[in-house]
């Protein structure tokens, strides 16, 4: 669910590779450490379920900035002039994202 908005990403900034591969990086070391961390027994007990929380929505919130920037870079600024259009992919991100923030609402739910 972590790496889900990786491929949106990828190709939502395929014609500037770095902005790719930073939020590449981003949203890959938000989810080895959710990931990793929830494998704590420190990380399961009840007492300690907002920071379990917070680390799940840090994992969101890089999502969620690659999202905006795209959006930006997209829309408002019509993709500096560049004639390749990206927009498709913002149909991958979106649901990517609604996916994360379904399971991280069911999970907070719980």
């Amino acid at each position: 669910m972590a790496f889900s908005p990786i491929p949106a990403c990828y190709y939502g900034f395929y014609c500037d590779q770095p902005i790719a591969t930073t939020y590449i990086t981003l949203i890959s070391i938000s989810g080895v450490l959710s990931f990793s961390v929830s494998l704590i027994d420190w990380f399961q007990k009840e007492e300690h379920f907002k920071f379990k929380a917070g680390i799940f929505l840090m994992s969101g919130i890089v999502s969620v900035a690659g999202l905006i920037h795209f959006t930006i870079r997209e829309v408002i600024y019509n993709n500096y002039g560049d004639g390749y259009s990206t927009i498709p992919s913002l149909y991958l991100f979106i649901p990517a994202l609604g996916c994360y923030g379904i399971g991280f609402l069911v999970y907070i739910r719980q």
